[in-house]
């Protein structure tokens, strides 16, 4: 995991003393909670033409969180994409005992190293284009050594990234009664919808300001000639369970308010609009 800033969690302390390892305890367990609905792209990539399928961890949050809080990886690894620089990674809240591979930006093996659980730490002071964490011994297992080549088409995995736009929205639910999806359905079929890299649910259900059947999604998705922001709201609307849509910020910026309704309302008109 990146050593950069990190996502520090809050608790309510008591007025009462509280044994400070289950004070840490408990923020950890809060720290899980968060990162649970977390959901990271998996793409295929190969080292010495053996095939890998890894999540990809292509923006600083998903740097900065890692593995953090998982009792297993979940696929082969975790690629992340780094800044060309001398990267350190630890082991803060990973529970996991890891191998850990730098790359040059030539995509060949510069450094390999082990790290354990909760105190692991690994340097690479040369350059680092890309890192992967992989379970400990895969590296051995794989032959992943010195010199070790990864996918000539890494380059363009790397771009294709780079038009991820970062989008946040508020949707209305409704998982009232036994043939409802749940909230964990709703969150599935979002991520299987086409262009959408990541999706986050943000705080628990009933967090929006709306209150009642209000869930935060902060998603990434490429926005290009073929796929853009409203076939985005589209498709999200189409989700069964979800029936109402508000864009609240695109790109990092808030979204203008004058074009900020529910794209059911908007949706109502044009349909109006084309009977009369």
């Amino acid at each position: 995991m990146r050593n950069e800033p990190q996502i520090f969690t809050s608790l309510q302390r008591q007025d009462a003393p509280v044994d400070p390892e289950i004070l840490l305890d408990l923020e950890d367990d809060q720290l899980v909670e968060s990162i649970l609905s977390e959901s990271i792209a998996t793409k295929q990539i190969t080292i010495d033409g053996k095939l890998l399928n890894v999540e990809v961890a292509s923006t600083l949050k998903d740097r900065v969180q890692g593995l953090m809080g998982r009792k297993q990886v979940g696929s082969d690894g975790m690629l992340f994409f780094m800044d060309g620089q001398p990267a350190s990674f630890h082991m803060k809240n990973t529970y996991i005992p890891l191998d850990i591979v730098f790359f040059n930006e030539q995509g060949r093996v510069i450094k390999t190293d082990q790290m354990q659980p909760k105190t692991g730490r690994s340097r690479c002071n040369d350059n680092v284009a890309y890192a992967l964490e992989i379970p400990m011994g895969d590296a051995k297992r794989r032959g992943i050594q010195m010199g070790s080549q990864l996918s000539t088409k890494i380059r363009q995995l790397k771009e294709s990234y780079a038009d991820v736009v970062k989008v946040s929205f508020r949707l209305r639910i409704n998982v009232n009664g036994e043939k409802k999806p749940t909230v964990t359905d709703i969150l599935t079929d979002i991520r299987a919808i086409p262009n959408v890299v990541t999706s986050n649910q943000e705080g628990s259900r009933d967090a929006a300001p709306e209150g009642k059947n209000m869930i935060m999604i902060d998603m990434g998705f490429v926005d290009d000639a073929e796929f853009g922001l409203r076939d985005l709201q589209r498709d999200l609307l189409a989700v069964r369970g979800v029936d109402m849509v508000r864009t609240v910020s695109y790109g990092g910026e808030p979204y203008v308010r004058h074009q900020n309704e529910s794209l059911l309302r908007q949706v109502v008109i044009e349909a109006l609009q084309a009977d009369s």
